[in-house]
């Protein structure tokens, strides 16, 4: 019965249990890579083994950390998606017009998406609204914007 599982799983030994054939990455391994393995195999958690010893865990919460690191999602400004062109230079002409309008970037993404180039970047100003006329002018599309808050204020609301 239902009630059978919990006293059964108990008494079982951890050999009956297990996973005998564990997915590993070695401390070298990218954070890419091990978010590919964890995400093909729909596991949460990978052993870091290095000469045959288990030296750490990188878990999915760890993946989210480095990705709001790699992202810059801590350091407030605003979010701007912007649709690419397919060709030579295009990343280029939005990087010069960014930095024509004196704009720090914190960080910068592109991928495909429904077979359009998409540009994530996020800059230093929370109301960046120079920098998408700017964009607009040179026929640089924004199909979004969005102030982020800042760590400050999230850790604030948090209390």
């Amino acid at each position: 019965t239902v009630w059978e599982i919990p006293y059964l799983l108990m008494k079982a030994p951890i050999s009956e249990v297990m996973t005998r054939s564990v997915i590993t990455v070695e401390p070298g391994s990218t954070v890419e890579e091990a978010a590919v393995l964890m995400r093909r195999h729909k596991i949460g958690g990978l052993p870091v083994v290095e000469q045959g010893a288990v030296v750490g865990v990188i878990t999915e919460s760890d993946i989210f950390d480095a990705f709001i690191d790699l992202m810059g999602l801590h350091r407030g400004g605003a979010r701007l998606t912007i649709q690419l062109e397919d060709r030579v230079g295009a990343l280029d002409e939005v990087v010069r017009t960014i930095r024509q309008c004196d704009i720090n970037i914190h960080s910068l993404a592109a991928y495909p998406m429904n077979g359009i180039g998409q540009v994530v970047v996020r800059v230093d100003t929370p109301y960046p609204l120079h920098l998408v006329q700017t964009l607009s002018e040179h026929g640089i599309c924004v199909t979004h914007l969005a102030p982020l808050p800042d760590a400050g204020s999230e850790e604030a609301g948090a209390a």
